[in-house]
């Protein structure tokens, strides 16, 4: 059996948004494998391998919740769109975690690639991180 206590999503809403509506603790920041594309109006993560963390490819920053209620993942899944548009995968992580991860079902377009992985930088270039 899979266990459900944390889901790894994109940053699409601030943390404390998906807290406060969706039933859900924020546990902060990780970062998986993969390859992160602008689809328009929202992410898609591509993945290609799902058994380890590895650092020389290339990355997607998430933010990690813990789920609450285990009804959040079936509002989660009609969100994304899963199982057509986004699938759902337990992926390990740089900080050694096992979380949810929809990754994108459909094709991409190579020059679309988002090369920071961090949808929220890249939808809101005048965002600067703390250094």
């Amino acid at each position: 059996m899979v266990n459900l206590d944390e889901t790894s999503r994109v940053r699409v809403l601030e943390p404390a948004d998906l807290s406060r509506n969706l039933m859900v603790d924020y546990i902060g920041e990780d970062y998986i494998s993969g390859r992160l594309y602008n689809l328009g109006w929202y992410p898609g993560v591509k993945i290609e391998t799902n058994t380890v963390f590895d650092p020389r490819l290339p990355t997607v920053t998430g933010d990690v919740f813990r789920i609450r209620n285990a009804s959040v993942t079936q509002q989660l899944d009609a969100y994304e769109g899963y199982p057509t548009l986004y699938n759902r995968f337990q992926l390990p992580t740089m900080l050694q975690r096992h979380v949810w991860v929809y990754t994108y079902n459909g094709p991409v377009i190579p020059e679309r690639i988002i090369e920071s992985g961090d949808w929220k930088l890249a939808a809101n270039p005048n965002i600067m991180e703390a250094t």
